[in-house]
């Protein structure tokens, strides 16, 4: 098997049909790859639309488990995966045809871990402007390793789960999966798949269809409703990677072709948390915050250490200021002085962070 396709599928009746339209013209036969439909307890029709996919095409699988979320269901996805490169795709989303078989020969052919490529937007209830452009090798930039990807100029700064495909067996390998209970799962498990794969390639061609549409995660999460898990996944992401920094300082270093080093894992658990406290002040919820900030400090995440090392990172000049104005956070009083500043200064709702 060449290639596994994975798709979690949760409430998306409207969308699913036509995003497996699309991964059943890849150039690639019936047998040389698999489409695995993971619904994660969907309610609306999804599941009929997917049982008849199923039924006349053989390259299709149904597999359906209790709602989890959308790290569980790719993660059940790669369990049940058996090509020897892996994609993902998000099931609102469409990818240009016949265009995984050539992303498959070039990666194959070139023995890459990874294979990167590029994506465009577009509005929901807009047709996609599918050009049905073929996949041109050279526009193939080939690279040592994620980490020399990643410091190109060239290289877009973005990655997500679906703009890439990746060898099976590295994931394997290094036990990669994506953290569950936490939304944007993407960053986690890219900066550790960055530091296990070898060589990699970028191809600058914008072969996937990203649909933005309302009731999407990135649409919601800071909705009312959607806020408290969301913070709470947080939290649980925090944990995380407060339990891999004290792993490390016992002597038991996450398992690595590139390693880490303490500092960059001290930053990412405080990364997290200052990320946390961020959205709580930008949510404005008082009571969201102060339960939030008791069971922070409950799990021992806060306060954390201040590092001045953080003032002075290579990051973009917008982190530096949000680093900067969230540098006394470990101190309660700034803090909840903030909480109080925030309900007289304009905030606009929505906005993203990137690791803070």
């Amino acid at each position: 098997m060449r290639l596994s396709v994975i798709v979690p599928v949760y409430n998306v009746e409207a969308y699913i049909g036509d995003c497996l339209d699309t991964l059943l013209d890849q150039g690639l036969g019936d047998a040389e790859y698999e489409i695995l439909c993971v619904n994660d307890g969907s309610t609306d029709g999804s599941q009929a639309i997917l049982e008849e996919y199923r039924r006349k095409n053989r390259q299709i699988s149904v597999i359906c488990q209790a709602n989890q979320g959308l790290s569980a269901a790719r993660n059940t996805g790669l369990r049940a995966a058996s090509g020897a490169y892996v994609y993902f795709i998000d099931s609102d989303d469409l990818l240009e045809r016949r265009t995984l078989g050539e992303l498959y020969a070039l990666a194959a052919g070139h023995d890459l871990d990874m294979l990167l490529f590029s994506y465009q937007r577009f509005a929901d209830g807009t047709a996609p402007s599918l050009t049905e452009q073929t996949v041109d090798p050279g526009r193939l930039c080939l690279f040592r390793d994620p980490m020399e990807m990643r410091r190109h100029r060239g290289v877009p700064s973005w990655r997500t789960a679906w703009n890439y495909l990746v060898r099976r067996s590295v994931l394997e390998e290094f036990g990669l999966t994506f953290p569950e209970g936490s939304l944007f799962e993407d960053e986690e498990f890219n900066f550790w798949l960055d530091r296990c794969g070898a060589a990699c390639g970028y191809l600058d061609q914008k072969l996937y269809h990203y649909r933005q549409r309302e009731g999407s995660i990135l649409r919601t999460f800071q909705s009312d409703e959607g806020f408290p898990p969301y913070i709470q996944g947080r939290v649980k992401l925090a944990a995380r990677r407060q339990r891999i920094l004290k792993d490390f300082r016992a002597g038991n270093p996450p398992r690595l072709r590139l390693p880490v080093t303490e500092a960059e894992l001290e930053d990412r658990f405080i990364d997290e948390v200052q990320g946390i406290l961020n959205r709580l002040l930008e949510k404005g919820d008082r009571t969201v915050f102060q339960r939030t900030l008791e069971e922070l400090t409950a799990r021992g995440l806060y306060p954390y250490p201040m590092r001045w090392r953080r003032l002075v990172r290579r990051v973009p000049l917008k982190r530096r200021l949000i680093s900067a104005a969230s540098f006394l956070f470990p101190v309660r009083v700034y803090l909840q002085l903030c909480m109080r500043a925030r309900a007289f200064l304009p905030w606009r709702q929505g906005r993203r962070e990137g690791g803070t």
